[in-house]
């Protein structure tokens, strides 16, 4: 990161001024484990931060922990209650994590354009304190298994606090005529740009690539940042979508930039990344770093879906051993899916799950109980779910403590990019380990 020692300093002298900062320490080691641990006081109550440095990602990561342990049993709901409770178009996520047990809520920002500033930092620990505050007694009591499995009414979740710090205007100016100029020449099938100067969404975009079809939307968050939200061009099916929600929870906890979210009310499978407008203004340099690693995560998700209905698109391309060159084909020698006994097409596959509901161009999460747009997901029972054993042993994070040897691949998650998706440089592999 060319702005890693000034970006350390920042923190450094924003964690010791601000008031609702408590004990702080900075982390130790080398130049993968740089960033701070520290509390977070609002509300009468104390939060653990982790900020993570991440120097090759270009990246600047929050955790703010709820400080639970979940029930074995409860993995399952908590997933997806992280999943209807994320959206798109909220800079910060919520995550459960299947192997820690634990949730935490996360935002991420790129640091590529410009120094860090104070203010980013502000704005992550309120997004992040906010978002988790605001779902904290519903995780907890979901965790100790204290309610039903039901979505919950808004009154009973307290409100997300609000942003009282002044928005970065002419930051969003200068942005707007940065992108205004650089997008022109970038790759896009289509480039559509919002005639109103109004409206919160900037662009919204095609991207084809060699056998896939997406869409990108950049939009205005009120907190002070870009959106940068990636489309399937696919709707996720009612059979499918409490699978997609444990799926999708599973890769934000083991993905570091970008969020997957299944649950959004126009049923269609959004990759999302929030780009700060504090630090100064935004370019093709951030949009293009989230483009890449969301177009690997849509199409890795949309392949996974895909062969939950037809498996004999999971096996269409024989894996190659390592060590072992793939083979080159011609065109006509490309191995081809067993076709289904009826007509079929990816669209049908991938079918719509749901009306859409009149007027809702933004996906947010439904606001109460009437516009459940899937309802009953829920009581699915998914068998690539991982629950933990009940037998006594190690608590969740300490296994490395009892045994050295290192921990294989999850399964159901191959990190192997599938073939005819986009390509990820080596040099920014880290991102999905």
């Amino acid at each position: 990161m060319e702005f890693l020692e000034q970006t350390m300093q920042t923190c450094r002298d924003f964690l010791q001024r601000d008031p609702k900062i408590g004990r702080c320490y900075e982390k130790a080691g080398d130049s993968r484990n740089k960033g701070f641990l520290y509390e977070y006081r609002q509300d009468d109550r104390v939060t653990f931060m982790d900020l993570q440095i991440e120097e090759e990602l270009k990246l600047l990561i929050l955790f703010a922990h709820a400080d639970i342990l979940a029930a074995p049993q409860a993995g399952q709901l908590l997933a997806n209650y992280c999943q209807t409770h994320t959206s798109p178009w909220d800079p910060a996520l919520l995550v459960y994590s299947p192997e820690r047990r634990n949730v935490y809520s996360r935002i991420m920002t790129p640091v590529l354009e410009a120094p860090l500033t104070g203010d980013t930092l502000d704005w992550m620990n309120r997004c992040a304190y906010g978002k988790l505050s605001a779902c904290l007694d519903d995780l907890t009591a979901l965790a100790d298994g204290r309610i039903s499995p039901t979505w919950l009414p808004p009154e009973t979740a307290q409100p997300e606090h609000p942003m009282p710090c002044a928005f970065p205007d002419d930051n969003l100016r200068e942005t707007k005529a940065r992108l205004a100029e650089e997008l022109r020449d970038a790759h896009y099938n289509i480039l559509g740009r919002n005639l109103s100067d109004e409206d919160d969404v900037l662009y919204y975009c095609q991207l084809v690539t060699e056998d896939e079809l997406f869409y990108e939307r950049i939009s205005v968050h009120e907190s002070g940042c870009l959106l940068l939200g990636l489309r399937s061009a696919y709707r996720v099916s009612r059979e499918l979508l409490g699978r997609a929600a444990q799926y999708c929870n599973r890769v934000n906890s083991l993905k570091l930039l970008a969020g997957l979210h299944a649950c959004c009310r126009d049923g269609y499978l959004w990759c999302s990344c929030p780009v700060s407008l504090r630090d100064g203004p935004v370019g093709l340099e951030s949009t293009s770093l989230i483009e890449k690693f969301g177009l690997h995560m849509l199409s890795n998700a949309i392949q996974t879906l895909q062969s939950w209905i037809l498996p004999e698109w999971a096996d269409a391309v024989p894996a190659v051993e390592d060590g072992e060159e793939e083979p080159e084909r011609e065109e006509d020698d490309l191995p081809r899916p067993t076709p289904s006994p009826a007509p079929w097409s990816l669209m049908d596959v991938m079918r719509h799950a749901a009306e859409a509901q009149r007027g809702a161009d933004n996906p947010g999460r439904p606001g109460c109980p009437e516009q459940v747009p899937f309802p009953g997901f829920f009581h699915e029972e998914d068998p690539d779910f991982p629950i933990p054993p009940e037998e006594e042993g190690p608590l969740p994070g300490f296994e490395s403590f009892f045994d050295d040897v290192d921990d294989g691949p999850l399964p159901g998650l191959d990190q192997t990019p599938p073939k005819g998706r986009p390509e990820i440089e080596d040099d920014e592999g880290e991102a999905f380990a």
